[in-house]
């Protein structure tokens, strides 16, 4: 079953929450993000929006149901996610942020290995066709790899 997801941008997801994006959305974008990229682990950060850890909760389920691992490195700027994306040699990264949109809106922000963003013509079109047909599973329990780059990143810049 496919149901139309409304949130994607031409280079990321952003909408408000929880009309356009919500934690079924997030998990399917997981889910999708973990089948595009055929992953073994996946990096993800987060900004101070008030939804942001539900959307994180949501969204690392949907990438530990493909057998992926989800690593952590909390609340961080999206430069961070890049940073350790690379560093950390991971498949991809998503940076949950919606950037300068107001405190209602939400958003993901996905790189590929080596921090290579994505766009609609480079990814993220699949990425969203895969998490329309995606299913919704609430029961999936979450495992956390929590990580703190900080101090690697600040010696990098």
């Amino acid at each position: 079953m496919t149901s139309e997801i409304s949130c994607f941008k031409a280079y990321d997801v952003r909408g408000r929450i929880p009309t356009e994006l919500n934690q079924e959305v997030a998990f399917k974008i997981g889910v999708a993000v973990a089948s595009y990229f055929s992953t073994q682990s996946v990096v993800i950060g987060y900004d101070v929006r008030p939804s942001s850890l539900e959307i994180l909760d949501a969204l690392a389920k949907g990438i530990q149901s493909q057998q992926s691992e989800v690593m952590s490195i909390g609340l961080c700027g999206t430069e961070e996610i890049y940073f350790a994306t690379n560093y950390l040699d991971s498949d991809a990264g998503v940076m949950i942020t919606a950037s300068h949109n107001p405190a209602d809106y939400n958003g993901l922000k996905i790189v590929g290995a080596g921090a290579q963003p994505v766009s609609m013509d480079s990814g993220l079109g699949e990425i969203k066709s895969i998490a329309e047909s995606a299913s919704y599973d609430e029961s999936i329990d979450l495992k956390l790899k929590e990580i703190n780059i900080r101090e690697q990143y600040l010696d990098k810049i």
